[in-house]
Formats: structure tokens, C-alpha cells, sequence
């Protein structure tokens, strides 16, 4: 088992030193960072539950149409 892990540890340094100067990991860490920076101003969210939960349904205005 600690020779799996070692293999694993290496092959991860070795990608890690593949990758470092890659023109499109660097774009995709500035997008991510731009991401981030947006979502700490609130002007988007990440994707997810963005539902109401049962407890948080009264926060929901009601707009019944067409009901007798």
C-alpha cells in the first residue's frame, strides 16, 4: 500500500512540473480568480442548491392566478 501511495505522490509531482508553465492552467487560475472576486462583490453565485428549503418558504411571496 505505501508503494501505491508513493507512485501516486510521484505522478502528481511529476504532472504538477508538466503543467506548471502551461499557458492555459494559467488562464483558467486568472478566470477562476476574476470567478471568485465577482462572487465576493455578490454580483453572481456558484452553482449549487440554490432552492428554497421548506424552513426559508415563508421568505417566498405567494401570486395565485386563475384560482376560485
Amino acid at each position: 500500500m505505501e508503494s501505491l501511495e508513493k507512485d501516486l505522490k510521484d505522478c502528481v509531482k511529476e504532472l504538477k512540473k508538466k503543467f506548471e508553465d502551461s499557458a492555459q492552467i494559467k488562464a483558467f487560475e486568472k478566470t477562476n480568480s476574476d470567478f471568485e472576486t465577482l462572487v465576493k462583490k455578490g454580483v453572481v453565485q456558484k452553482r449549487g442548491n440554490n432552492l428554497l428549503s421548506p424552513a426559508e418558504s415563508h421568505i417566498k411571496s405567494q401570486v395565485w392566478f386563475n384560482t376560485k
